[in-house]
């Protein structure tokens, strides 16, 4: 905004969290990137799996057993 100064704006208060609170915000997110990161990985590695199972059964290598399907 044109009426709003550099001034004005440095001159207003931050107000920051107690630094144990910032500590407890930070192992949050960072534990809920760990958790995120351990997701991803499971997830490729289930990709893996699932690409793995389809080549196998479409060149042959694996049959399904008649009667195995229901629909």
């Amino acid at each position: 905004m044109v009426k709003i100064k550099r001034r004005d704006i440095m001159s207003m208060p931050v107000w920051l969290p107690e630094r144990a609170e910032q500590e407890r915000i930070v192992s949050m997110v960072s534990a809920a990137k760990n958790a995120v990161d351990a997701s991803e990985e499971k997830l490729a590695a289930l990709q893996d799996v699932k690409k793995s199972l389809l080549q196998n059964l479409l060149t042959g290598k694996v049959r399904i057993p008649e009667g195995a399907i229901h629909v």
